[in-house]
């Protein structure tokens, strides 16, 4: 709060964005890492071999894999953020 209020970030919607991203940005890295990690390898080497490029193989093979992943991730943070009246309060 103090280092907020000396940058005259207090009582402003920036300062809440930066905060949310803050908190959400560990919490859904940790998340879509156990997601990506359960991608089998040979899905994208088996692409690779067919002649995919990198970008072809993950934009065709590794995220549609993901993308449950993704839209839960995506679900966790927005409810994380909705529900963290708390920080609004105090910062705004």
């Amino acid at each position: 709060f103090l280092m907020y209020r000396a940058v005259g970030l207090n009582d402003s919607h920036l300062g809440l964005i930066i905060l949310y991203t803050a908190f959400n940005l560990s919490f859904s890295v940790w998340l879509m890492k156990g997601f990506i990690d359960e991608i089998p390898k040979e899905y994208e080497e088996a692409a690779l071999v067919d002649g995919y490029t990198r970008m072809e193989a993950f934009f065709k093979i590794v995220l549609p894999e993901a993308a449950t992943g993704i839209a839960a991730t995506a679900v966790f943070c927005f409810i994380t953020a909705w529900n963290e009246y708390a920080f609004a309060l105090i910062m705004t």
